[in-house]
């Protein structure tokens, strides 16, 4: 699954603004419940949960796959693995999508390139006429292959992470480690399978 987020730090607020859009970040739920993004702050990283990386208060709009079975999960998920420890890529932030300059380093990467190339990698292009590179967090959301199933927000209990919301998920989407993910916070978290239907 595909996490939005709505950051709250400046820069946060500084993609937004530039991309006329609600989100700023992008990272992806892999399927034993941790997460996989490109971060300003150690690059793309592979962290426990969708709230690990945030501040308190963080919504996190959650998207599905309108036909899961059109993605092959493994080969995203390997391709993401592949990338973890690569470098964070502030180019499109400060260059391309302020300056509107053609940068690409496939050896760095912005969380929502990152996202998208995983995507691709696993077979499904979720905005099959641009290149990675040019993919802004709210861009991603105009997908027609994803559907938006629920929304979460981090907050932050006795100096651990906790989610609070609820999504529906289709039932495909919703693995063991998914539901072993969130049971730190269970009293916290509505998970309600959906059938792929938006809530």
């Amino acid at each position: 699954m595909i996490l939005l987020y709505k950051g709250t730090s400046w820069i946060s607020k500084a993609i937004r603004w530039r991309t006329w859009g609600p989100y700023s970040h992008a990272a992806w739920w892999m399927l034993d419940g941790s997460v996989i993004e490109a971060w300003h702050k150690g690059g793309v990283s592979h962290v426990d949960s969708p709230a690990t990386l945030h501040k308190p208060g963080t919504e996190i709009y959650v998207f599905d796959f309108r036909d899961p079975a059109a993605l092959d999960v493994d080969a995203a998920e390997w391709f993401l693995r592949e990338q973890v420890g690569d470098d964070y890529d502030f180019r499109p932030v400060l260059s391309g999508f302020l300056l509107r300059l053609r940068r690409n380093n496939p050896d760095k990467w912005f969380c929502s390139e990152l996202v998208h190339a995983a995507a691709v990698a696993g077979g499904l292009p979720l905005l099959s006429r641009v290149e990675d590179w040019k993919i802004h967090p709210t861009l991603l959301s105009y997908s027609t292959e994803l559907i938006h199933v629920g929304t979460l927000t981090t907050l932050d209990h006795s100096d651990f992470n906790f989610l609070t919301g609820e999504a529906c998920l289709a039932p495909q989407s919703v693995g063991a480690g998914v539901d072993r993910a969130l049971q730190p916070s269970s009293e916290l978290v509505t998970i309600q399978p959906g059938g792929g239907e938006p809530c």
